[in-house]
């Protein structure tokens, strides 16, 4: 049996009511893996973040704008995680079998003033979820799910 392979990432989407969840999209051979993004997670992120730039010598400016952004990467990690460990993670974390899949939409968040800001649904046999994403283009999210031939 081969292991589930970790094809990309959708970063830092939001989700609930008002945006106040974020999540990162693992895009599997074999699913979704959506994996919410705590905000003790950022907080360990920056913390390891400003104290590596310390260790290097790094002033203090240089130190607080890493920390401002440092959850923003925090999606990368994903590359070399085990699939199990992600998807256990957090309470948050759930996953969605691409064979669960019934219909994936991409729109424009008429809602959010930016340009950039992006809708995707994503109805499943467990339900559907929503996620408003602007890190990366539409075209990116169509193609990684094309990977997956849920598109």
């Amino acid at each position: 049996m081969n292991e589930e392979q970790i094809l990309g990432v959708i970063p830092n989407v939001k989700s609930g009511v008002f945006g106040q969840k974020m999540y990162n999209l693992v895009a599997t051979d074999k699913g979704i893996i959506v994996a919410q993004l705590t905000s003790s997670m950022i907080k360990e992120e920056s913390k390891r973040v400003s104290d590596e730039l310390k260790e290097q010598g790094a002033g203090r400016l240089k130190r607080m704008g890493a920390t401002m952004t440092a959850g923003i990467n925090l999606y990368k990690r994903y590359f070399s995680m085990p699939v199990a460990d992600i998807i256990a993670e957090t309470n948050g974390n759930f996953s969605i079998d691409r064979n669960r899949v019934k219909s994936i939409k991409i729109r424009r968040d008429s809602s959010n003033e930016d340009i950039n800001s992006h809708e995707l649904i994503i109805k499943w046999s467990g339900g559907k979820s929503k996620f408003n994403f602007s890190d990366v283009s539409p075209k990116v999210v169509k193609d990684l799910l094309r990977l997956l031939e849920i598109w």
